[in-house]
């Protein structure tokens, strides 16, 4: 998914405080131009910040594995 891509480019680049629910209006606006760009793109916002937080839950989980793993 095109905007999972953006957020994880993002984290990668500028670190974990893209990931903060906070900024999730400042990443639509600036990937969408527009929460109305976005929900055509994405869905409603709940849809959006559903993604968004599930994402994240399985990023953390893969680090979670690879550390018990080492």
């Amino acid at each position: 998914m095109e905007f999972i891509d953006y957020v994880l480019n993002n984290y990668i680049k500028d670190g974990i405080d893209e990931l903060d629910d906070r900024k999730l209006g400042t990443i639509i606006t600036n990937k969408y131009e527009s929460n109305i760009d976005a929900e055509r793109e994405l869905g409603d916002l709940d849809t959006i910040r559903d993604v968004f937080v599930k994402f994240q839950k399985h990023l953390y989980f893969k680090k979670l594995v690879r550390r018990i793993k080492i």
